[in-house]
């Protein structure tokens, strides 16, 4: 051996030596002192947990820190909050990280490239490169202050979870892999994710989104955009939709599929004026409430177990094909005549302030209705029940819990009765009108009949005010709010709603 190789030799055995007792800098106390002491490493995939400092020295060497695949630094596994991660980059074969609720600000993992599980959810993390990070698999970062995030490089993505932080702009790319997305309550306008094709979950809300393309995603079985701006939703190629959740937006158009697959669908709060679900013959759950829908057909629903369609305008629902009806909520509708006489499954009846005239909820299970209410219908006059002594000894619960109380309300003027007389909707009055409505002072009813008397509810159907033989109503007196006046013409009556401003 030549002395130029003996040297060189010499060489080569220091820096492999130098490289091997090289100690990590880990300026952290508690990232360090987690690593040195607490078993929050495995050496492999579903291996024994135990410390990183295998020799003892209180120190980590780069040796050590390249042994570890696994490293489990959740707060509530070490006890004590990280702040810094620096000296990361030295766990080159790391594949799985979780550094759950600590107080992490910057998270630099551009030199752990084997990396396939990333966990940092609740921490204080405002940027997050993950550009070389090709392997990851799954994303886990809820709960942070993120506002941008790039995961277009990040091709054998699989599940997603990046809700509750600022994110405006969130850049997917292609994803064939991906099937989960939860990037909820965050301010994103726009998103595409037409790059996603094996999307099954898909949750959004409380954004900022104005329009979202899903004629790509057909796997799609659950989705959750509520809260947003949508003005329109086309979800006709969504055939494998489970479950939808469409709340407070602004949808006046919903297109939904010809799927049997779809049992939830739950779009209270927008601007619908029609919502055609006669091709989804499975589904369960209907929550619609709070629209401005006037008719709604459940014909061709017969699982439907809870239905809830409370302030729209809806004068007519037939609801005789569902028959598994558990919870019913119409309050403030149009609604003139019900009849549950068939519906042996029902706990919940809530249909106050309508214009009802007959309602019947014998249906030889009254013991079962825990919540019932019917006030504000002053033209009802007999409930029909299974049992009157049963029914008057049920007690009106805390109306300022709303609909979530107990008990059974209605209005004074209206009787339980075990048989009810049907109420003739034909002897009303025709062609009346109120005005001004809302009114501050005097209320005009436009009639061409004579007027006998005028009667003024309140919303719970007490009597405030009668008049007689008069077509102008002095309502100054009146507490502001929704009333009903009833007016009386040669045995016909008709009841109208006024707001008094």
């Amino acid at each position: 051996m030549t002395t130029k190789s003996f040297y060189l030799l010499l060489i080569l055995i220091f820096v492999s030596f130098f490289s091997k007792a090289q100690i990590v800098n880990i300026p952290d106390a508690n990232f360090k002192n987690a690593l040195v002491n607490e078993p929050v490493a495995a050496l492999f995939v579903g291996g024994g947990w135990q410390d990183v400092d295998s020799n003892n020295d209180g120190e980590i060497q780069a040796s050590e820190a390249e042994n570890v695949k696994w490293l489990h630094l959740d707060n509530f596994n070490i006890g004590y909050g990280i702040v810094s991660m620096i000296g990361i980059e030295y766990f080159i074969n790391l594949e799985v990280l979780n550094i759950d609720f600590n107080e992490v600000i910057n998270l630099d993992l551009s030199q752990n490239s084997n990396l396939e599980v990333l966990s940092c959810r609740h921490n204080e993390i405002s940027v997050l490169n993950l550009s070389q990070n090709e392997n990851l698999t799954d994303i886990l970062a809820m709960y942070n202050n993120i506002a941008f995030l790039d995961v277009s490089q990040n091709q054998n993505l699989d599940f997603l979870e990046c809700h509750n932080n600022l994110i405006e702009e969130l850049v997917l790319g292609n994803h064939p892999l991906l099937t989960n997305i939860q990037a909820g309550d965050n301010l994103i306008s726009n998103l595409n994710i037409s790059g996603c094709p094996s999307l099954e979950y898909f949750s959004i809300p409380i954004n900022q989104l104005e329009n979202i393309d899903l004629s790509t995603n057909l796997n799609l079985t659950s989705l959750d955009c509520g809260q947003n701006n949508l003005q329109s939703l086309d979800l006709s190629n969504s055939t494998n939709l489970y479950q939808l959740l469409c709340y407070e937006n602004q949808l006046t158009s919903l297109v939904l599929p010809n799927s049997e697959s779809l049992a939830y669908i739950h779009v209270r709060g927008n601007q619908l004026s029609q919502l055609d679900i006669t091709g989804v013959p499975n589904l369960n759950f209907l929550s619609c409430s709070d629209n401005n829908l006037i008719n709604l057909n459940t014909n061709q629903n017969p699982l439907l177990t809870e239905l809830y369609f409370y302030k729209n305008y809806i004068s007519n629902i037939d609801l005789s094909n569902n028959l598994d009806l558990t919870a019913v909520w119409g309050h403030e509708n149009h609604l003139i005549n019900l009849d549950f006489s068939n519906h042996l499954n029902l706990t919940e009846i809530l249909v106050n302030d309508n214009y009802l005239q007959n309602l019947n909820i014998s249906n030889y299970n009254n013991n079962s209705i825990t919540k019932f209410t019917a006030f504000g219908n002053p033209n009802l006059g007999c409930i029909q029940v299974d049992d009157e002594i049963f029914a008057n000894e049920q007690v009106c619960g805390d109306l300022t819990d709303f609909p979530y109380f107990t008990g059974w309300c209605k209005d004074t003027i209206a009787s339980y009765s075990e048989f009810c007389e049907l109420g003739v909707a034909d002897f009303s009055i025709p062609n009346i009108v109120l005005f001004p409505n809302p009114a501050t002072y005097t209320l005009n009813i436009q009639t061409e009949q004579k007027i006998d008397s005028v009667r003024i509810y309140s919303i719970q159907g007490v009597l405030v005010e009668e008049f007689l033989q008069t077509k102008q109503i002095d309502i100054s007196q009146l507490f502001e709010g929704v009333y009903f006046v009833e007016i009386i013409s040669d045995g016909s009556s008709t009841t109208k709603r006024f707001i008094k401003s």
